[in-house]
């Protein structure tokens, strides 16, 4: 789900202004029920939070990034929620999905492509 944020930033972009983007990436080990007035994402697992790669093309842009088994708390970490967001500290989520209490262990890492697609209707 894109929040309120991201698309105030998005609608600031097309007036000129200075806006926020997403930068980072976290996962939380709680199972939230998105909503798009959603600021913070509760519990959250990386710290630091996960560098992402960004990339565009034609009207889809994409976010990568990845959590290394490394470095995963021992006996693993149940992944429920995660966020993309503008800051390595605080700052505002920009959009946010479920995960399917997917435990991740020190024998994997997980690599993920969100991509954001803007059609005309």
């Amino acid at each position: 789900m894109i929040v309120d944020t991201f698309l105030n930033n998005i609608a600031g972009f097309i007036n000129g202004e200075s806006t926020l983007i997403p930068a980072y990436a976290v996962f939380s080990s709680d199972t939230i029920t998105a909503d798009a007035t959603d600021t913070s994402l509760p519990s959250e697992l990386d710290d630091p939070r996960l560098s992402i790669t960004k990339s565009r093309s034609a009207n889809t842009t994409s976010y990568s990034f990845v959590r290394s088994g490394s470095s995963v708390s021992v006996g693993g970490d149940y992944l429920n929620s995660m966020a993309l967001v503008d800051s390595i500290t605080g700052g505002n989520i920009m959009t946010e999905a479920l995960v399917a209490n997917l435990l991740h262990t020190t024998d994997f890492d997980v690599e993920v492509d969100w991509k954001i697609s803007v059609e005309r209707v």
